[in-house]
């Protein structure tokens, strides 16, 4: 099922952040009671069995009930290219895992994510310091977003 309003998630059970990319993912977890989001590691994508079973282990792991796919609309709040197959993958998880999938707009949040980042880092940023920052804003943009829907879901 796929959802367009968080008042429409399970009342209980924890969610599921996830900012959807092509090499990488991020994900974040909320806690029990839906107050605060906790990024996890970022995962990179592998084969579609594989990454259905990674995401049914964290599903299993942390009593999982619904997951927020964040939706890469434009800045004009627009469906493009990557929102279609981000509604696709959607389908697919909802479909596959059976579970909700809400549709959140994430407009700008791995750019918020990677500015948080850069600004806690300290001392000389190398080529390397700077690729360790982009893989982790994915995390840090899956938190933003599953952040962003927590105060909505107590309505």
């Amino acid at each position: 099922m796929i959802l367009r309003q968080p008042q429409a998630l399970p009342a209980t059970g924890r969610l599921l952040g996830l900012d959807y990319g092509e090499r990488f993912w991020g994900l974040a977890i909320s806690d029990s009671a839906r107050t605060l989001a906790t990024p996890r590691p970022p995962y990179q994508k592998q084969s579609w069995a594989q990454d259905k079973a990674m995401l049914a282990n964290v599903i299993a792991e942390y009593n999982v009930s619904a997951i927020v796919l964040g939706l890469p609309l434009t800045l004009a709040g627009e469906h493009g290219k990557s929102a279609s197959s981000t509604a696709g993958f959607a389908g697919t998880l909802s479909a596959e895992l059976n579970i909700p999938v809400l549709l959140w707009d994430e407009r700008l949040s791995t750019k918020q994510a990677e500015n948080a980042l850069f600004e806690q880092r300290q001392g000389r940023q190398t080529r390397g310091s700077k690729k360790a920052v982009k893989r982790a804003s994915d995390s840090a943009a899956a938190c933003l977003l599953l952040q962003s829907v927590l105060p909505l879901c107590k309505v």
